[in-house]
């Protein structure tokens, strides 16, 4: 019986994607959107700050780098955080970072921002915790970057 039903899922499955009249991905989900954006984080009730550079690939994940500055009442940290996201073919970008200070602090967050109809630009909020503190929210802003073929080495 087992067998049955097997051979009859398989034709199932063959004769469902030879009859498809559309659909699917067609590689234009997130066109819109693609290429690198970089910008920077005011914290809205404080002195942190951050900056980010992030890749939005046509297709897959998104990527880049945020460092954050960050400001406590009695001492300071810089935190160096990886970048992941997705983009939408209507110009969102949803992200998750996390990083670590130079000394033992974590922290980790979330952002959400849209591109800014009729420009390069980029606007959103993002939030962050950094160990067991208090959340943090953030206001972006930030452009699309023309495209680079040269190497900064610092």
């Amino acid at each position: 019986m087992k067998k049955i039903l097997s051979l009859l899922l398989c034709f199932l499955l063959t004769y469902s994607d030879a009859s498809a009249l559309r659909g699917g991905p067609s590689g234009s989900g997130s066109g819109s959107m693609a290429g690198q954006y970089s910008g920077i984080l005011i914290e809205n009730a404080g002195a942190d700050v951050g900056l980010f550079l992030l890749t939005a690939n046509i297709s897959g994940p998104s990527d880049g780098q945020l460092v954050i500055f960050s400001q406590g009442p009695t001492s300071s940290a810089i935190f160096n955080c990886k970048l992941v996201g997705l983009v939408s073919k209507e110009g969102l970008l949803f992200g998750l970072f996390a990083g670590v200070s130079g000394g033992s602090d974590n922290i980790a967050g979330q952002l959400t921002a849209k591109t800014i109809p009729g420009s390069s630009r980029l606007g959103g909020t993002a939030s962050s915790q950094a160990g067991a503190g208090l959340l943090k929210t953030y206001t972006i802003d930030g452009w699309q970057t023309p495209e680079s073929t040269g190497t900064l080495s610092l």
